[in-house]
This record gives structure tokens, sequence and C-alpha cells, in this order.
């Protein structure tokens, strides 16, 4: 059964926080030392309250997977019932299916198009006067006359010697 928890990252710091409390400065001399402490208060109150929130998420992060059951619980955090669970997966499923379908849909229309290319090109050629087989099939036998023809066992083991038809070694 899945459940829903909060992002480990959460409990990072962001620098913007500090900004906003620092921002507004209290240089006027005309307030009273009531308002400043309630300031000081509500920041007292608002770090403890992120502190314990951190201290919350760290224990979700780094704790064992079976031990935060009741702290979700008093949280409010619920697990995902059954039947939410079996629609979720459907419809993931769904989705994968679908897509799969038309990566497959845009592959096969590519290759058709490649294909087709591929079809004029050779029309082309042909329509000119130029045989792209009979090229490749000459450049093939270049290559073979090119290579030094091989020697048999026998011929090693000998030496060479039987290589020449001549007798002349």
């Amino acid at each position: 059964m899945a459940k829903v928890e909060q992002s480990r990252f959460a409990l990072l710091k962001i620098e913007d926080d500090d900004d906003d409390d620092n921002s507004k400065p209290t240089n006027n001399a005309n307030k009273s030392n009531n308002q400043s402490t309630n300031k000081k208060n509500k920041k007292k109150k608002k770090k403890a309250e992120q502190q314990q929130e951190n201290d919350e998420l760290k224990h979700l992060a780094f704790a064992k997977p079976g031990s935060n059951k009741q702290r979700n619980k008093q949280n409010g955090h619920s697990e995902v019932s059954d039947d939410q669970w079996k629609d979720w997966k459907k419809a993931d499923k769904n989705y994968a299916a679908e897509s799969y379908e038309k990566d497959l849909e845009q592959a096969l229309l590519q290759s058709k198009v490649e294909f087709e290319q591929k079809k004029e090109v050779t029309k082309s050629f042909k329509d000119a006067g130029i045989n792209i087989d009979d090229e490749s099939t000459k450049e093939k036998k270049k290559k073979k006359k090119d290579k030094p023809q091989t020697m048999s066992l026998e011929e090693f083991n000998t030496g060479g010697k039987m290589s020449n038809s001549d007798g002349k070694t």
C-alpha cells in the first residue's frame, strides 16, 4: 500500500527565508517594547515550528521504513486505499501503453519516410544511368584484388617455398 509522505528535500534551508525576516528594518524609535517583544516571540515560535518540521522530515527521510506509521497517523497523513491504488495502477498502465503505441507509430512513419526517400534517390540514379549496385560490386572486386593471396598451411610450414610455381626460391 502506498503512503503519502513529504519530500526529503523539504528540510533543506532556503536562503530567501532568512532574507524575508531581516528585510524589514526596525529603526523607528516610536515603537514600544511590547511590539518588539511580540516580534521576537513570533520569530521564536516560527523557528520552533520550523525546527519541529525539520525533525519530522529528518525522521521520515532517514528512519526505518516501518517505523513512521504511527507518526503519519498522528500528523494527519493517511494511507492510500486499495481502490485508489488499483485506479492509479490502471491509469499508469494505460498511459504507458498509449505512449508506447504513439512512439511505435512515430518510428514506423519515420521508417516509411526514410524508405521512400531512399527509393526516390535510387530511382533518380537509375534514371540518370548510374547503377548503384554495379558501383558497390566493382569496389568489392577491387578490394579483393588488392589483398594478397592466402597461403596454405603446407606452404606456411615449408616456409613459403611452394608459393613459387617456377621452382625458383
